[in-house]
């Protein structure tokens, strides 16, 4: 059977997004997705943001934001705030709690990025990012 490249890239992808995954559910010890903390991270960075805004930035959709932010209310990350305007709009802020958990994430992450990537070569590295940097810009001039 030959093999194909591109087939092959594309399991060791996925398997290397799961083993990071992995990593990153261990190093944390809770439940919090990469994605939900993507968004209190955006939250905290940016400042308070719509629904739509989020989706669009975190490439899904505003249902799963909705979901999301429901679970991260519920865990005292981030609050729902009414515009004073116009009441049915509804802004997501980052709490206190979620402020100070961003921080502990950033050092976190930094910890696994270490063990993931640690063992790579400087030129390693400028090769996966130029790689990856080619992969999205590609793939962005097609849509």
């Amino acid at each position: 059977m030959d093999s194909n490249p591109r087939f092959e890239l594309t399991v060791l992808f996925k398997d290397v997004i799961h083993h990071i995954k992995q990593k990153w559910g261990k190093a944390l010890g809770d439940d919090l997705s990469i994605t939900q903390t993507r968004l209190i991270y955006v939250l905290q960075h940016d400042g308070p943001q719509k629904t739509v805004e989020l989706a669009h930035r975190l490439r899904v959709t505003p249902g799963a934001i909705t979901g999301m932010a429901d679970k991260l209310t519920k865990l005292g990350f981030v609050e729902r705030v009414r515009g004073d305007d116009d009441r049915r709009v509804v802004m997501l802020h980052v709490t206190k709690k979620g402020a100070e958990r961003i921080e502990f994430l950033k050092a976190t992450q930094m910890e696994v990025i270490e063990t993931v990537l640690g063992d790579l070569s400087e030129e390693d590295m400028r090769h996966l990012k130029r790689i990856f940097t080619h992969i999205l810009m590609s793939d962005s001039k097609k849509e």
